[in-house]
């Protein structure tokens, strides 16, 4: 599609109506040759519907989590990381309010915000002028200026940025939480953050990037069961600088994204943990990084050591990237055009003869600790391993049906409580019910 088509269509929907309400998902399918669905997170929040032959399930937007608390927080933490890169690039916005913020749910990721106020400050000139703005996202004296024609430096322009990102994120979180009783100390956090350093956005967003509490939080919502689609890959970029340093000198899928910026020593169990849901997360990504000879920097071996030196689950580290080569091998073989019936048996069985090493796990909590992590890790995977180990998504292919079988029966196995182990099994059911039904599998 094209974007400038994109971003219009967008933007005028956008101001369709002028009431906000709270934070939510707006969904637009555009008509442009074929249907294509884009599935936004607008913080001015309204419910529009282009075409009647959408497969996408509305249903899921109106799920509380996608209307909640949390979903803000996690907008305010996306949308100061693009700010970020914003100001690096050395350019400013100028029109910051929730009209022009757009948030891809889809893959719970940032998209963009309406570019039209966009200025480069980095060429030299130190006076720009200025012609947009919105009464009471804009400060008084950013309004002031543009109304007297007078000119405004870089610095007020970074200042505003800061200033009128604080009150947008304010504005939602007053008028859709406050009244009704909730509050945030993530949200109260970063305004106060915006307070202390109103002129810097590199120092600001360093600390609230880095913070190892509100990056933990965020990542244990949107890995919640309920989050589905996952995608958990995709949201990864939004939280590298809470990996370990050393991470970025290994060949893992985020090491460019790791800025090295300043860690709190005090939270070092939850920069752990974090560290942990990431490689777990993207061990299909890892796995296609390090793979044989990739492997040059032995970063299969320095992750796994990390996870036994912070007392992390690790059994299910080497099991799965082992599961991941041999089903990745499986397809190189069906793309000649051969036949695999036999290597699928050789590698259930490599599969299954791996997981006996959980039935010689002697303490009970270590064994339920390790069993939790393969549940976790198989789940959380069957919505990311496809693209990354066949290069398709396709329901029909025989290495995701292998994984599939493989899921199931994994599950059955580690999860000794009945009912967790139903939930864990739809889960999986729903989330291949809703890439059917959205066309994502072919």
């Amino acid at each position: 599609m094209d974007l400038i088509f994109e971003h219009q269509m967008i933007q005028s929907i956008a101001y369709l109506e002028g009431t906000a309400s709270r934070t939510t998902n707006d969904v637009f399918i555009v008509q442009k040759g074929t249907l294509e669905l884009i599935d936004y997170s607008c913080l001015k929040n309204k419910y529009f519907v282009l075409s009647e032959k959408s497969r996408f399930k509305n249903e899921r937007m109106k799920l509380e989590r996608f209307q909640g608390l949390k979903q803000l927080e996690l907008q305010a933490y996306m949308l100061l990381k693009y700010l970020r890169q914003l100001h690096k690039m050395g350019i400013c916005h100028g029109d910051i309010k929730p009209a022009n913020i757009f948030f891809d749910s889809y893959r719970r990721g940032f998209v963009t915000t309406d570019s039209g106020s966009l200025i480069p400050v980095i060429d030299g000139t130190d006076k720009f002028y200025r012609t947009c703005f919105t009464e009471y996202f804009a400060s008084k004296d950013y309004v002031k200026k543009i109304r007297a024609g007078q000119q405004l430096t870089s610095e007020e322009l970074k200042m505003e940025d800061i200033y009128q990102y604080k009150v947008t994120i304010q504005h939602q979180y007053m008028e859709s939480f406050v009244q009704h009783g909730q509050t945030s100390e993530v949200i109260e956090k970063i305004i106060k953050l915006c307070d202390k350093y109103q002129n810097d956005m590199q120092v600001l967003s360093a600390i609230v990037l880095t913070d190892a509490s509100i990056a933990l939080n965020l990542i244990q919502f949107l890995r919640q069961l309920d989050n589905v689609p996952r995608f958990t890959e995709s949201f990864w970029e939004f939280f590298a600088n809470c990996l370990d340093h050393t991470f970025a000198t290994l060949q893992i899928p985020q090491a460019k994204r790791i800025e090295m910026l300043f860690y709190d020593d005090s939270n070092a169990e939850k920069y752990a943990m974090i560290n942990y849901y990431y490689i777990m997360d993207d061990i299909q990504g890892i796995a296609r990084y390090t793979e044989r000879e990739r492997d040059q920097t032995n970063t299969r071996g320095k992750l796994y050591s990390y996870l036994q030196a912070h007392d992390k689950p690790h059994l299910w580290f080497p099991i799965i990237l082992s599961l991941m080569d041999s089903i990745h091998d499986m397809h190189l073989h069906y793309q000649q055009g051969n036949q695999v019936q036999y290597l699928e048996i050789e590698i259930m069985k490599e599969f299954y003869d791996k997981l006996k090493q959980y039935d010689s796990i002697s303490d009970p909590l270590v064994k339920g600790r390790e069993c939790e992590a393969m549940a976790d890790c198989i789940v959380h995977l069957y919505s990311n391993f496809q693209f990354a180990i066949i290069g398709t998504q396709t329901n029909q292919h025989p290495a995701f049906q292998l994984f599939d079988m493989i899921a199931h029966n994994t599950l059955k196995m580690v999860v000794s409580d009945e009912e967790k182990s139903e939930k864990l099994l739809a889960c999986i059911q729903d989330q291949v019910k809703y890439y059917k039904e959205d066309g994502i599998y072919i």
